[in-house]
């Protein structure tokens, strides 16, 4: 914790991301009472859209032995309560857009800032 891995894991999940034109949406569930994860992914741009209960659905025992298999959403989640929280992509794809526009024209400011002062010098 606090070494900079999860940071740089979605760094790059969020550049994947943003290079899937057709992806729209993003989601992510974590437990309702991880509230230091919850901040995690607020700090990525995700928003919290819904609470979630998962309960242990009893009704799933098998018919003549045999159980049939019903995917949904909550499979994969265990037993609680979770937050489900969205990160818009278009709106991550444009925000970084901005970003790298603005860190573009800072490089160019900074090259020429340093053409000047090397100009100067030689003066």
């Amino acid at each position: 914790r606090n070494l900079g891995f999860g940071s740089r894991l979605m760094v790059k999940l969020l550049k994947s991301v943003a290079q899937r034109k057709k992806l729209q949406n993003l989601f992510i569930y974590i437990e309702e009472e991880n509230k230091k994860g919850i901040a995690f992914v607020e700090r990525f741009g995700f928003e919290i859209c819904e609470n979630k209960k998962v309960e242990n659905n009893q009704n799933d025992k098998p018919k003549n032995g045999i159980k049939e298999e019903k995917k949904q959403q909550n499979d994969c989640l265990d037993v609680g309560n979770y937050v489900k929280l969205k990160l818009d992509v278009k709106i991550y794809r444009q925000s970084v857009m901005v970003l790298v526009r603005k860190q573009i024209k800072d490089e160019e400011e900074a090259s020429k800032h340093a053409k000047k002062n090397d100009s100067n010098k030689h003066k």
